[in-house]
Protein backbone atom coordinates (compact mmCIF):
# COMPACT_ATOMS: atom_id res chain seq x y z
CA UNK A 1 0.00 0.00 0.00
CA UNK A 2 1.11 3.58 -0.55
CA UNK A 3 1.55 5.45 2.71
CA UNK A 4 2.66 8.83 3.92
CA UNK A 5 3.94 7.37 7.19
CA UNK A 6 7.43 8.82 6.68
CA UNK A 7 5.85 12.27 6.98
CA UNK A 8 5.55 11.60 10.70
CA UNK A 9 9.24 12.48 10.83
CA UNK A 10 8.40 16.19 10.71
CA UNK A 11 6.64 15.72 14.05
CA UNK A 12 9.66 13.98 15.61
CA UNK A 13 12.10 15.80 17.84
CA UNK A 14 15.76 15.31 16.89
CA UNK A 15 16.28 13.45 20.13
CA UNK A 16 13.57 10.92 19.27
CA UNK A 17 14.73 10.53 15.68
CA UNK A 18 18.15 9.49 16.98
CA UNK A 19 17.01 7.51 20.01
CA UNK A 20 17.30 3.74 20.02
CA UNK A 21 14.29 1.55 20.60
CA UNK A 22 14.52 -1.50 22.84
CA UNK A 23 13.63 -4.87 21.32
CA UNK A 24 12.26 -7.74 23.38
CA UNK A 25 10.78 -11.16 22.76
CA UNK A 26 7.78 -11.17 25.06
CA UNK A 27 6.48 -14.64 25.85
CA UNK A 28 7.66 -15.88 22.46
CA UNK A 29 6.30 -12.86 20.56
CA UNK A 30 9.44 -11.77 18.70
CA UNK A 31 10.76 -8.35 17.80
CA UNK A 32 8.59 -6.21 20.09
CA UNK A 33 9.96 -2.67 19.82
CA UNK A 34 9.49 -0.23 22.68
CA UNK A 35 10.21 3.44 21.94
CA UNK A 36 10.89 6.07 24.61
CA UNK A 37 12.48 3.94 27.30
CA UNK A 38 15.54 6.19 27.44
CA UNK A 39 13.39 8.45 29.62
CA UNK A 40 13.40 5.73 32.29
CA UNK A 41 17.12 4.97 32.43
CA UNK A 42 17.41 6.30 35.99
CA UNK A 43 15.15 3.88 37.83
CA UNK A 44 15.94 5.49 41.22
CA UNK A 45 14.77 9.01 40.42
CA UNK A 46 12.96 8.74 37.07
CA UNK A 47 9.22 8.49 36.41
CA UNK A 48 7.52 5.35 37.70
CA UNK A 49 4.42 5.34 35.46
CA UNK A 50 3.82 5.52 31.70
CA UNK A 51 1.22 5.38 28.97
CA UNK A 52 1.52 3.06 25.97
CA UNK A 53 0.54 3.54 22.32
CA UNK A 54 0.55 0.47 20.06
CA UNK A 55 1.21 1.12 16.35
CA UNK A 56 0.14 -1.43 13.71
CA UNK A 57 1.39 -1.50 10.11
CA UNK A 58 -0.47 -2.27 6.88
CA UNK A 59 -0.95 -5.57 5.02
CA UNK A 60 2.23 -6.41 3.16
CA UNK A 61 4.31 -4.11 5.38
CA UNK A 62 6.32 -4.71 8.51
CA UNK A 63 7.28 -3.05 11.77
CA UNK A 64 9.66 -0.63 10.01
CA UNK A 65 6.68 1.06 8.35
CA UNK A 66 5.51 2.53 11.65
CA UNK A 67 8.94 3.48 12.98
CA UNK A 68 8.45 7.20 12.29
CA UNK A 69 4.90 7.04 13.69
CA UNK A 70 6.20 5.60 16.95
CA UNK A 71 8.92 8.25 17.20
CA UNK A 72 6.41 11.04 16.47
CA UNK A 73 4.04 9.91 19.20
CA UNK A 74 6.85 9.60 21.74
CA UNK A 75 8.11 13.05 20.72
CA UNK A 76 4.89 14.45 22.16
CA UNK A 77 6.40 13.90 25.61
CA UNK A 78 8.40 17.08 24.96
CA UNK A 79 5.26 19.11 24.24
CA UNK A 80 4.54 21.60 27.03
CA UNK A 81 0.81 20.88 26.78
CA UNK A 82 1.27 17.19 27.55
CA UNK A 83 0.54 16.20 31.13
CA UNK A 84 0.98 13.05 33.14
CA UNK A 85 3.30 10.06 32.72
CA UNK A 86 5.53 9.76 29.62
CA UNK A 87 4.22 7.93 26.56
CA UNK A 88 5.91 4.81 25.21
CA UNK A 89 5.21 3.50 21.71
CA UNK A 90 5.16 -0.22 20.95
CA UNK A 91 5.27 -1.94 17.55
CA UNK A 92 5.87 -5.41 16.17
CA UNK A 93 5.43 -7.42 12.98
CA UNK A 94 1.83 -8.49 12.57
CA UNK A 95 1.00 -12.18 12.13
CA UNK A 96 2.45 -13.58 8.88
CA UNK A 97 4.45 -10.39 8.19
CA UNK A 98 8.08 -9.39 8.43
CA UNK A 99 10.08 -11.83 10.51
CA UNK A 100 6.86 -13.74 11.27
CA UNK A 101 6.06 -14.56 7.63
CA UNK A 102 5.16 -18.22 7.12
CA UNK A 103 2.76 -18.19 4.14
CA UNK A 104 3.07 -15.30 1.69
CA UNK A 105 -0.03 -16.28 -0.28
CA UNK A 106 -2.22 -15.86 2.80
CA UNK A 107 -1.58 -12.09 2.65
CA UNK A 108 -3.08 -11.76 -0.85
CA UNK A 109 -6.60 -11.30 -2.18
CA UNK A 110 -9.20 -13.23 -4.19
CA UNK A 111 -7.72 -11.94 -7.45
CA UNK A 112 -4.08 -11.10 -8.12
CA UNK A 113 -3.81 -10.44 -11.84
CA UNK A 114 -0.16 -9.38 -11.70
CA UNK A 115 0.81 -12.38 -9.56
CA UNK A 116 -1.78 -15.08 -10.34
CA UNK A 117 0.12 -17.66 -8.32
CA UNK A 118 -0.77 -15.58 -5.26
CA UNK A 119 -4.53 -15.51 -5.90
CA UNK A 120 -6.00 -16.59 -2.59
CA UNK A 121 -9.52 -18.10 -2.39
CA UNK A 122 -9.30 -17.90 1.41
CA UNK A 123 -8.77 -14.13 1.43
CA UNK A 124 -11.64 -13.30 3.80
CA UNK A 125 -10.68 -16.09 6.21
CA UNK A 126 -6.97 -15.29 6.20
CA UNK A 127 -7.33 -11.54 6.57
CA UNK A 128 -9.63 -11.81 9.56
CA UNK A 129 -7.21 -14.26 11.16
CA UNK A 130 -4.44 -11.67 10.73
CA UNK A 131 -6.57 -8.93 12.30
CA UNK A 132 -7.74 -11.08 15.18
CA UNK A 133 -4.25 -12.45 15.77
CA UNK A 134 -2.72 -8.99 16.08
CA UNK A 135 -5.59 -7.89 18.30
CA UNK A 136 -4.85 -10.82 20.58
CA UNK A 137 -1.13 -9.98 20.49
CA UNK A 138 -1.91 -6.45 21.67
CA UNK A 139 -4.05 -7.75 24.54
CA UNK A 140 -1.29 -10.24 25.34
CA UNK A 141 1.23 -7.40 25.55
CA UNK A 142 -1.11 -5.36 27.74
CA UNK A 143 -1.02 -8.33 30.11
CA UNK A 144 2.68 -9.14 30.01
CA UNK A 145 4.71 -6.12 28.91
CA UNK A 146 4.12 -4.19 32.17
CA UNK A 147 5.94 -6.89 34.12
CA UNK A 148 9.07 -6.44 32.03
CA UNK A 149 8.83 -2.67 32.25
CA UNK A 150 8.60 -2.83 36.02
CA UNK A 151 11.43 -5.34 36.43
CA UNK A 152 13.84 -3.59 34.08
CA UNK A 153 12.89 0.09 34.25
CA UNK A 154 11.04 0.60 37.51
CA UNK A 155 7.75 1.43 35.77
CA UNK A 156 5.16 0.37 38.33
CA UNK A 157 2.02 1.49 36.52
CA UNK A 158 0.72 1.81 32.95
CA UNK A 159 -2.12 4.29 33.24
CA UNK A 160 -3.51 4.26 29.68
CA UNK A 161 -3.31 2.22 26.48
CA UNK A 162 -3.97 3.37 22.92
CA UNK A 163 -3.68 1.83 19.47
CA UNK A 164 -3.17 3.36 16.02
CA UNK A 165 -3.01 1.46 12.74
CA UNK A 166 -2.95 1.88 8.98
CA UNK A 167 -5.08 -0.27 6.60
CA UNK A 168 -4.79 -3.79 8.06
CA UNK A 169 -3.55 -2.01 11.16
CA UNK A 170 -6.62 0.23 10.98
CA UNK A 171 -8.86 -2.84 11.13
CA UNK A 172 -6.81 -3.98 14.12
CA UNK A 173 -7.31 -0.62 15.85
CA UNK A 174 -11.10 -0.94 15.62
CA UNK A 175 -11.10 -4.62 16.57
CA UNK A 176 -8.80 -4.03 19.53
CA UNK A 177 -10.76 -1.15 21.03
CA UNK A 178 -14.01 -3.07 20.55
CA UNK A 179 -12.78 -6.15 22.42
CA UNK A 180 -10.38 -4.94 25.11
CA UNK A 181 -11.87 -2.42 27.58
CA UNK A 182 -8.38 -1.47 28.77
CA UNK A 183 -7.78 0.43 25.51
CA UNK A 184 -8.69 4.06 26.01
CA UNK A 185 -7.94 5.45 22.53
CA UNK A 186 -7.99 4.11 18.96
CA UNK A 187 -7.06 5.65 15.62
CA UNK A 188 -8.07 3.73 12.50
CA UNK A 189 -6.46 4.99 9.29
CA UNK A 190 -8.28 3.58 6.21
CA UNK A 191 -9.54 0.68 8.31
CA UNK A 192 -13.03 -0.73 8.78
CA UNK A 193 -15.21 -1.69 11.74
CA UNK A 194 -17.72 -3.71 9.70
CA UNK A 195 -15.82 -6.62 8.15
CA UNK A 196 -18.81 -8.45 6.66
CA UNK A 197 -19.99 -5.40 4.73
CA UNK A 198 -16.47 -4.60 3.53
CA UNK A 199 -15.75 -8.10 2.24
CA UNK A 200 -19.16 -8.70 0.69
CA UNK A 201 -18.84 -5.45 -1.27
CA UNK A 202 -15.26 -6.26 -2.25
CA UNK A 203 -16.22 -9.72 -3.52
CA UNK A 204 -19.22 -8.40 -5.47
CA UNK A 205 -17.10 -5.66 -7.05
CA UNK A 206 -14.50 -8.16 -8.26
CA UNK A 207 -17.14 -10.48 -9.72
CA UNK A 208 -18.75 -7.54 -11.55
CA UNK A 209 -15.51 -5.95 -12.73
CA UNK A 210 -13.84 -9.13 -13.95
CA UNK A 211 -16.66 -11.33 -15.35
CA UNK A 212 -14.18 -13.53 -17.24
CA UNK A 213 -12.39 -14.55 -14.06
CA UNK A 214 -13.44 -17.58 -12.04
CA UNK A 215 -14.56 -16.71 -8.50
CA UNK A 216 -15.84 -18.91 -5.70
CA UNK A 217 -19.41 -18.34 -4.63
CA UNK A 218 -19.92 -16.01 -1.69
CA UNK A 219 -20.79 -18.97 0.56
CA UNK A 220 -17.40 -20.54 -0.24
CA UNK A 221 -15.53 -17.25 0.13
CA UNK A 222 -17.39 -16.48 3.38
CA UNK A 223 -18.06 -19.81 5.17
CA UNK A 224 -20.55 -20.13 7.99
CA UNK A 225 -17.84 -20.63 10.62
CA UNK A 226 -16.26 -17.29 9.69
CA UNK A 227 -19.67 -15.62 9.79
CA UNK A 228 -20.27 -16.91 13.31
CA UNK A 229 -16.89 -15.60 14.45
CA UNK A 230 -17.35 -12.16 12.88
CA UNK A 231 -20.87 -11.94 14.29
CA UNK A 232 -19.45 -12.48 17.76
CA UNK A 233 -16.42 -10.16 17.90
CA UNK A 234 -16.49 -7.64 15.04
CA UNK A 235 -16.65 -3.98 16.15
CA UNK A 236 -20.11 -3.36 14.72
CA UNK A 237 -21.39 -6.38 16.63
CA UNK A 238 -20.22 -4.83 19.89
CA UNK A 239 -22.84 -2.16 19.21
CA UNK A 240 -25.72 -4.08 17.67
CA UNK A 241 -25.69 -6.93 20.19
CA UNK A 242 -26.49 -4.61 23.05
CA UNK A 243 -27.59 -7.37 25.41
CA UNK A 244 -24.74 -9.72 24.56
CA UNK A 245 -21.75 -10.43 26.80
CA UNK A 246 -18.88 -8.00 26.52
CA UNK A 247 -20.66 -5.43 24.35
CA UNK A 248 -17.95 -2.77 24.37
CA UNK A 249 -19.92 0.33 23.47
CA UNK A 250 -22.84 0.02 25.88
CA UNK A 251 -21.27 1.22 29.12
CA UNK A 252 -21.20 4.91 28.31
CA UNK A 253 -19.03 5.77 31.30
CA UNK A 254 -16.20 3.74 29.79
CA UNK A 255 -16.31 4.93 26.19
CA UNK A 256 -12.88 5.20 24.51
CA UNK A 257 -11.71 8.03 22.31
CA UNK A 258 -11.92 6.95 18.66
CA UNK A 259 -10.75 8.59 15.45
CA UNK A 260 -11.47 7.24 11.96
CA UNK A 261 -9.51 8.65 9.01
CA UNK A 262 -10.77 7.65 5.58
CA UNK A 263 -9.88 8.36 1.98
CA UNK A 264 -12.61 9.84 -0.18
CA UNK A 265 -11.21 8.05 -3.24
CA UNK A 266 -10.45 4.78 -1.44
CA UNK A 267 -11.68 1.88 -3.56
CA UNK A 268 -10.24 -0.88 -1.39
CA UNK A 269 -11.70 0.15 1.97
CA UNK A 270 -14.31 2.74 0.99
CA UNK A 271 -15.68 5.13 3.56
CA UNK A 272 -19.16 3.76 2.77
CA UNK A 273 -18.21 0.39 4.28
CA UNK A 274 -18.06 2.10 7.68
CA UNK A 275 -21.33 4.02 7.30
CA UNK A 276 -23.60 1.81 9.43
CA UNK A 277 -20.89 1.11 12.00
CA UNK A 278 -20.13 4.80 12.43
CA UNK A 279 -23.78 5.85 12.57
CA UNK A 280 -24.55 3.37 15.35
CA UNK A 281 -21.38 4.30 17.21
CA UNK A 282 -22.24 8.00 16.93
CA UNK A 283 -25.66 7.35 18.45
CA UNK A 284 -24.03 5.72 21.49
CA UNK A 285 -21.67 8.67 21.98
CA UNK A 286 -24.44 11.21 21.51
CA UNK A 287 -26.54 9.49 24.15
CA UNK A 288 -23.57 9.71 26.52
CA UNK A 289 -22.93 13.35 25.54
CA UNK A 290 -19.44 12.34 24.45
CA UNK A 291 -19.57 13.42 20.80
CA UNK A 292 -16.18 15.11 21.08
CA UNK A 293 -14.48 11.77 21.76
CA UNK A 294 -15.62 10.31 18.42
CA UNK A 295 -13.97 11.91 15.39
CA UNK A 296 -14.36 11.04 11.71
CA UNK A 297 -12.28 12.86 9.09
CA UNK A 298 -12.30 12.05 5.38
CA UNK A 299 -9.52 13.30 3.14
CA UNK A 300 -11.54 13.90 -0.06
CA UNK A 301 -8.63 13.46 -2.47
CA UNK A 302 -6.95 10.47 -0.79
CA UNK A 303 -7.22 6.88 -1.95
CA UNK A 304 -6.12 3.90 0.11
CA UNK A 305 -3.19 5.77 1.63
CA UNK A 306 -2.06 7.37 4.83
CA UNK A 307 -2.12 10.96 3.61
CA UNK A 308 -0.45 14.04 5.04
CA UNK A 309 -3.79 15.16 6.49
CA UNK A 310 -4.23 11.80 8.21
CA UNK A 311 -0.74 12.03 9.65
CA UNK A 312 -1.37 15.51 11.04
CA UNK A 313 -4.75 14.64 12.53
CA UNK A 314 -3.47 11.45 14.17
CA UNK A 315 -0.72 13.29 15.99
CA UNK A 316 -3.13 16.05 17.07
CA UNK A 317 -5.59 13.47 18.41
CA UNK A 318 -2.92 11.75 20.49
CA UNK A 319 -1.64 15.12 21.72
CA UNK A 320 -5.11 16.02 22.95
CA UNK A 321 -5.39 12.63 24.70
CA UNK A 322 -2.08 13.18 26.46
CA UNK A 323 -2.99 16.74 27.43
CA UNK A 324 -6.06 15.88 29.48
Amino acid sequence: MSTGADQYQEWCTPAELNADYVTRAVGGLPGVRVYGLHRFQNTDHGPTACRIMFCAHWRGGDVNGVDAMCRAFVSLNDDEAVKGPPLLAVAFDQRNHGERLVDERANYSWLERERPEMTNPNHAIDMYALQMGTTQDISFLIDHLPGLLEAEYGIHDVTKFGVCGISLGGHVAFLSVANDPRIDLAISIVGCGDYATLMRERHAKLVSRFPDESFDTWSRAWPAALDRLVSRIDPIQRITQRDGPGARFVLCANLPKIMYLGGGQDGLVPVSANAQFWAELAAIYARAEREGDLVQIVDPEAGHVCSKMMVDESVRFVRAWLSQ
